[in-house]
């Protein structure tokens, strides 16, 4: 009887200790969320790349107190993806456009986009979506694999349509920039399958991005392993006209269609557009302060600016690519 005492206070004490260990992550995952959506608003990309990286860190050691909090692990896949994509990548660009062949910053975002899958896998993994049921749904019609995604998931929940469209933007961004290994580029319909499910249940996500991500793969993807660049300039057009503030679509579509198609036309179209929109969107929160707003000029406010990171890190490609045109566009 003693013993039994001893042994069930024992595994109480086990129990406490890890309620206590987990406690202050699951106290802070509301603010954890509030500070990720405020940092969307930041305007500089400089401040963004600066901030960034030791946030996620910071994350990530909450991440090993509680490693199925299902908060933390969306805002690190999307936090990575986000990174990889709007600084690594950034930087990547002028590199690339240089001809170095080895560049570090290649490196980097290819190590932040892993980071952001394998906490997807994991995150997929926690809901009960195993590889190899990921493997059975690919054999499967779109609408039949989204209907047995739907059995584990929740299209209404914040976590999970983050989660899985930010994981297949990983996915996507890496065999992007690998495109010379075949095992990697293999896994593309993995990508699209995940970001699928996100788009089936809202076409609009995250200001165009299932479209932009669309785009992307079908315009940077070669025609004998399913990509088509008109697909993709559809895509790219379509989410312009759905989110003509949001600077990236029109960056994506440059980058992805109008580079390497030599159209510099329509270039200097689209950057003569984001120069106009961007003049009419600087300073605005100065000369327009939020308490004179009516109800509609607010929510018109608020939405654009969540768009404010996206802006910033367009506006930061963009300049790369004015400073080599030249190089780019070359006859």
């Amino acid at each position: 009887m003693i013993k039994n005492n001893i042994c069930f206070v024992v595994l109480l004490l086990f129990a406490s200790c890890s309620t206590m260990r987990t406690l202050p992550v699951k106290t802070t995952q509301s603010l954890i969320e509030e500070s990720a959506k405020e940092l969307e608003t930041e305007r500089s990309w400089e401040i963004f790349k600066d901030a960034t990286l030791s946030h996620l860190k910071l994350m990530e050691g909450m991440l090993k107190l509680d490693p199925n909090n299902e908060t933390l692990l969306y805002v690190l896949i999307k936090g990575y993806s986000a990174y990889a994509m709007g600084v690594y990548e950034t930087l990547f660009l002028e590199d690339y456009f240089m001809d170095v062949e080895d560049s570090p910053y290649k490196k980097l975002a290819l190590i932040s986009y892993k980071k952001s899958l394998k906490m997807g896998l994991h995150y997929l993994e926690e809901k009960g979506i195993s590889t190899e049921l990921l493997k059975q749904l690919l054999r499967n019609t779109e609408p039949e694999a989204q209907k047995v995604l739907d059995r584990y998931l929740d299209h209404e929940s914040l976590s999970d349509m983050n989660a899985l469209f930010f994981t297949a933007q990983a996915l996507g961004g890496m065999i992007n920039l690998k495109k010379d290994d075949l095992y990697l580029v293999s896994k593309l319909p993995f990508a699209k399958l995940l970001a699928g499910w996100v788009c089936s249940h809202d076409p609009n996500f995250y200001y165009g991005s299932c479209d932009l991500l669309q785009g992307a793969i079908s315009a940077s993807t070669p025609r004998m392993l399913g990509g088509d660049p008109e697909t993709g300039k559809l895509a790219f057009l379509n989410a312009i006209k759905a989110w003509p503030n949001n600077f990236m679509n029109r960056i994506m579509y440059i980058q992805y269609y109008l580079v390497p198609q030599g159209d510099r036309a329509e270039y200097q179209k689209q950057k003569s557009i984001i120069t106009s929109l961007q003049k009419n969107s600087i300073g605005i929160k100065d000369i327009w302060p939020e308490q004179e707003m009516t109800p509609e000029e607010k929510a018109i406010f608020k939405k654009s600016e969540q768009m404010n990171l996206l802006n910033a890190i367009a506006l930061k490609k963009l300049d790369v690519m004015e400073r080599f045109e030249d190089k780019i566009f070359e006859e």
